[in-house]
Formats: structure tokens, sequence, C-alpha cells
């Protein structure tokens, strides 16, 4: 609900387009009430594989979508600012109002690979020795051993007290003095559920059982130091392919509310932290481009706690995979033009266009100042 003028109707209709069932919501929509407007059509029942599927949905038309910005170009343009004098009518505040389409997605996705193209250890895998294994060649004995004492028995603070997979194995299996036979209780969350924490284990000795106490390897003042190269080695996914983060980099007030345990608080200090160069976009410094190559810097520049960062961290990323741009074919001065809207996935080996939109009927878009670079 937190999208600018979204009733609980539309809300209603959108879920019961993308619900698998055919129950209709108390204000939704199903096969039975889009019939009954003489519609031809129903709820896809599935994800939505367009913006523009949106205008399908009832309550759901242009103006939600797009907004003052008639022509698609994200700028301000003369006959968007002059109230009833030309379409679209629109507020003549000065300000364009842009629709749902600069807030939505339907392509989101980030590739979950080494920076090298090779697999991340999935820290959730259900092996622990493989788990064990793999830590230790790509680290040391010791990281290895805290990692599946987590698995095993969570932190200190916060201990796992369920059942063991398997009680009383006839054949241990040891690993840093951890009997890996009775199996995990616990998966990670994210990898900031490792850092700072300690994890007491409770295993059977020569002398019989004994306390252990494994320290994270990882110490919360120092994630600016190794948080990318620890991101770029190990995930707590095993999917080449991650969907629908939120890269706080640049997303939107609007979007940035609608993260799980986002408050307005911690929205504020995101956008009045993005220090960017007004022409690229990017940050306007190569340190803080650095040290925000990760959703860490979120923590890292104090904009949350570690806690916090724990609980966000499933919903956001800083980068992504998917890129949507417009292209405009022209002359210098004058004469015909093409002007196409293109979606680029470049998330698998190589990039590969996966939507393509003729926009020639709305305009050029832009003038050539801006289309012809200054000499």
């Amino acid at each position: 609900m937190g999208l600018p003028q979204m009733t609980e109707e539309i809300a209603d209709c959108i879920l019961d387009w993308i619900d698998e069932d055919e129950d209709v919501r108390e204000y939704g929509a199903e096969f039975g009430e889009y019939d009954a407007m003489g519609l031809d059509y129903g709820p896809r029942n599935g994800p939505i594989k367009s913006l523009d599927e949106l205008l399908r949905i009832n309550g759901v038309d242009s103006w939600l979508l797009y907004g003052e910005d008639a022509n698609r170009n994200g700028l301000l343009d003369p006959n968007e600012d002059d109230g009833e004098a030309r379409p679209p009518f629109d507020d003549a505040d000065g300000l364009l109002t842009l629709g749902w389409s600069s807030l939505l997605t339907t392509t989101g996705r980030e590739v979950n690979l080494r920076s090298d193209g090779e697999e991340k250890i999935h820290l959730n895998q259900g092996q622990l020795t493989e788990l064990y294994d793999a830590i230790l060649e790509e680290f040391d004995d010791a990281t290895a051993a805290f990692v599946v004492a987590y698995r095993m028995y969570g932190s200190t603070d916060d201990p796992e007290t369920g059942d063991w997979p398997v009680p009383e194995p006839e054949d241990p299996v040891t690993r840093g003095d951890l009997n890996l036979a009775r199996g995990y209780r616990r998966e990670v969350g994210s990898i900031y559920d490792l850092i700072g924490v300690t994890v007491t284990a409770n295993e059977e000795g020569e002398n019989g059982e004994q306390t252990l106490t494994f320290e994270s390897p990882w110490n919360a003042g120092d994630m600016v130091t190794y948080l990318p190269t620890l991101l770029d080695s190990v995930s707590v996914s095993e999917d080449p392919f991650i969907n629908g983060r939120i890269n706080v980099n640049q997303a939107r007030r609007e979007v940035l509310l609608g993260v799980p345990q986002m408050t307005e608080e911690i929205v504020d200090g995101i956008l009045a932290a993005r220090a960017v160069d007004t022409k690229t976009g990017e940050p306007s410094s190569p340190e803080i481009q650095e040290q925000r190559a990760t959703a860490g810097w979120l923590v890292i520049e104090g904009i949350v706690d570690l806690e916090t960062m724990r609980t966000l961290a499933p919903y956001v990323t800083s980068r992504g995979s998917v890129f949507r741009m417009q292209i405009v074919g022209h002359y210098d001065v004058g004469g015909p033009f093409t002007r196409l809207e293109a979606v680029v996935d470049a998330s698998g080996e190589l990039p590969k266009i996966t939507f393509v939109r003729d926009l020639t009927e709305l305009g050029k878009g832009y003038s050539y100042q801006l289309l012809i670079p200054p000499e």
C-alpha cells in the first residue's frame, strides 16, 4: 500500500491477477469479474511479465502507471507542466509526477556467482563435511569450524534448541572437534548473521562432554576491509541468480519504504548519505564507490546497526544485472528518427535482449543538445 494512489481495491485486483487460485479477494477480480465487464481475458494467475500488463488489471490506468510523463522520457516537458492547456492534463507545479513505472520492475535480477564467474561457497548446503572442506580450502580451520558450529548450534546469544537430525550417529564424522554426523539445525539467513558473534558448542571429548567456544573471524568494526571479498566468495543460496532485491544505491524513497523492517528514519539516512555526481549518477569519489559496492555500507557508515542489517539483508543489494535503456536513432539536424526502449539481461554468460518496444510515436523525447555530446 506504499505506492502513490494505491487503493485496497487495486491492491486486491493485482493480487488476484498474480495468485494461482480462483478465489476472489474482498475487493479483487478473477475471471468471472473480467467476463462480467465484457473483457475477453482474465488474470494471468502467475508473475506479471511486463509493467504494461498492469494496464489490463481492473482499476489500473495509464495515469497511475506513467503519471505526467506522457512521452516517457523522465523529463518535465512544457506540455507536462501547463495544467490543462495541452495533454497530458497536469498540476503545473513545476515537478514531474512519475507513475508506478518509476518505482516498479518485473525484471530485477543479480548474478549469484563470483566476479570471475565461478560458483560461490554455499553456506547452507546440506553436507556439513563438504561445507567444512570448502571453507577450509578458501579460508582456514578456524573459519571452517566457526561456520559449521553456527550451522549446528546457532550463536551464543541466539542458540539453536531444536532436536538433532541424527541424535546418536553410529559413525561420528569429526572436523574441528565437532561431530558433523549429527547434522545441522540452523541455516544462515545472511552473511551478517556470522559477523561479530560467538558460538558455544557442547561436544563429546575424550573425557566426556566438553564446552567449546568459536569466535567469528569477522569483526563488525572491520567490515570495510573484508566485506566485498567475503560476499564475493560465499552465499546463503545455491541459485545462480537472486531475483527481486532492492538496490539501496538507486531506489526511490517509496521503494525503500516497501522493504520489510525498513523505517522512515533509515530511509532518510540512506537518501542523505547518497553522495553522487549529478552528471553520472555514480558516487562522487572512487573511495565512496568502492565502499558502497555492497549493501553493507548501510552498517559500515552507521545508517543501521548490525542487528537491523541482518533483517534487511535478504531484501537489499547494491547491484543488479538487468538494465533498461532508451535508444534514439537520428540525424545530426532534423529528419526522421526512431526511438526504442529495451531491456538487457546481463545475468548470463552473454547479455541478451529480453524486451524491445517502439516508442517512436511518443516523439524523440530528447533534445539534440542531450543526444549529441559536446565536442
